[in-house]
């Protein structure tokens, strides 16, 4: 199984993070650079925020938890050799000179005592300091994962603020990032009305229409709303649109296929690329995970193309 935000199981946030980190700051000065090129300043007070949420996330964790995996072993070997060790140890010893089983050839090794414990109790002291470490190791790891994860789904709204072309479309993100707690909600006046917003909409040259999402709040509409026998499509391990195939019951053509997933690697950050591997899969094997993010999903049962981007193809599918 998979996770997107989207990235098969893999995050698409679209095979989770494990993801790959990019660099904070040169990223996001590049969307910022690229928006504000476009007549839409509207993005900028999206883009500061998220740099600035972005940039310090789980900086030295990795870090740490390798210090802390190296620490871990140590005091648990200790203890067992403490113990091993019992028979010939007296109360108020400094140093056990013990043979140190865990290495090949088994050299002496010095273990420092407390002299106002007992042997057992030393072997228990060390025990617990193994204990404390490996619960330290449990929780690292944990907010590891978590900062992985909320930096995989703020590169996924950087992803939408790049093709964002209307005003609608920004007030949607930054909706969104309002009622994921990023932004501050505008206080007082009249409570904002929420309008229609319409995905990108194409037909492949069968005649089948694509739907491509514009958020991730739409990307999870589209794919709840569908057809469970239309297919879903999404880049592999690359941010990007989620993009719904709709059959209508029918058996999609191989370039049906192909031009649905072109569509979903265009509208990713694979745009300029070629060569996208895109998975796709019937829309019955795409899972929204219960608290995910917008646009987090899990998938499996899935088969993936490798297409090309074709900006010309792009504009010949658009359906106005």
């Amino acid at each position: 199984m998979v996770r997107v935000p989207v990235l098969p199981a893999q995050l698409v946030r679209p095979h989770p993070v494990p993801s790959v980190l990019v660099s904070g700051v040169p990223a996001l000065q590049r969307f910022a650079d690229g928006l504000c090129q476009r007549p839409a300043p509207q993005a900028l007070p999206i883009v500061v925020p998220l740099e600035m949420l972005m940039g310090p996330l789980a900086p030295h964790r990795a870090e740490l938890l390798s210090l802390v995996v190296q620490e871990v072993a140590p005091p648990l070997q200790r203890g067992d050799l403490i113990t091993a060790n019992l028979y010939r140890m007296k109360s108020g010893e400094k140093v056990l000179h013990a043979e140190n089983y865990y290495e090949d050839g088994c050299p002496t090794i010095d273990i420092p005592l407390d002299p106002l414990l007992s042997p057992q109790q030393n072997a228990a002291k060390n025990y617990k300091q193994y204990n404390k470490l490996k619960t330290a190791e449990f929780h690292l790891r944990e907010q590891i994962e978590k900062a992985e994860n909320e930096r995989a789904y703020l590169e996924s709204v950087l992803q939408e603020l790049s093709q964002a072309e209307t005003e609608q479309e920004f007030n949607e993100i930054r909706r969104e990032l309002q009622e994921t707690n990023y932004l501050k909600k505008s206080s007082g006046g009249k409570k904002e009305l929420k309008r229609a917003f319409a995905p990108r909409t194409f037909k492949t040259s069968s005649g089948l229409e694509v739907l491509v999402g514009r958020s991730n709040v739409q990307n999870d509409q589209l794919t709840k709303k569908a057809d469970k026998r239309d297919y879903w499509f999404h880049t592999q391990h690359i941010h990007g649109s989620h993009v719904i195939l709709r059959c209508a019951g029918l058996t999609p053509s191989d370039d049906d296929l192909r031009e649905a997933a072109m569509l979903a690697s265009y509208f990713s950050q694979a745009k300029e690329s070629s060569s996208v591997p895109v998975d796709y899969c019937p829309v019955k094997f795409v899972k929204k995970p219960a608290g995910a993010r917008p646009g987090m999903v899990t998938y499996d049962n899935y088969r993936t193309l490798y297409v090309t981007p074709e900006e010309g193809l792009v504009k010949k599918l658009f359906l106005r």
